[in-house]
């Protein structure tokens, strides 16, 4: 009694899902992207939703998004699990990402590591041992825009991790999707135009 039930539009999705829609969107330009999803709520919020997807290369995922998960702090996890091993990693501990391989022993991989790649140690500006800081990830985002306008400037290729238009335009084209099946009654859609 008392209780009311709150009613919304569509659902809450957040800005830090972006890194996943990236990942979803790299995949895709490398052959293993997602072909078509599936997203479902549950009860009657839809500050939570469960998104099956499957990938051209036959793969399957799933994403869930949820903003009512009692007592859970805000938090994004990467878990990849295939035949052969996985790789799991925690917004609440970034320094670190497990690696596990069928049969052996779980190896926890370092940032700016002896393990870690150019990509990785290049948007690493402590040394390993040292937590990564809030305000070392803006520092990324202004040198990577730098040197971005830099190359442009100089007619010159420059790879780079700042989110562009496009990027932008792929995550709401896969919230769009997402809600388009919940509100057909959890049915696949395609992401392809």
């Amino acid at each position: 009694p008392g209780a009311k039930r709150k009613s919304m539009i569509s659902p809450l999705y957040r800005d830090q899902d972006h890194e996943y829609y990236q990942e979803v969107h790299e995949a895709k330009e490398n052959g293993r992207g997602i072909i078509v999803l599936k997203a479902r709520r549950k009860g009657f919020s839809f500050m939570n939703a469960n998104i099956l997807l499957h990938y051209k290369n036959g793969a399957k995922g799933m994403l869930w998004v949820s903003q009512i998960a009692s007592g859970k702090e805000n938090g994004l996890n990467i878990r990849i699990f295939g035949d052969k091993g996985g790789l799991e990693w925690s917004q609440e501990d970034p320094n670190y990402l497990q690696h596990t391989t069928l049969g052996k022993p779980k190896q926890i991989l370092t940032r700016a590591g002896s393990t870690s790649g150019e990509l990785a140690n290049a948007a690493s500006r402590i040394p390993s041992g040292h937590p990564e800081g809030f305000i070392e990830g803006f520092a990324n985002i202004y040198r990577e825009t730098a040197d971005l306008i830099l190359a442009h400037n100089n007619k010159t290729e420059f790879t780079n991790l700042v989110p562009t238009v496009d990027d932008g335009l792929r995550g709401m084209r896969f919230i769009d999707k997402a809600v388009a099946s919940n509100q057909a009654g959890s049915i696949w859609q395609s992401l392809d135009h």
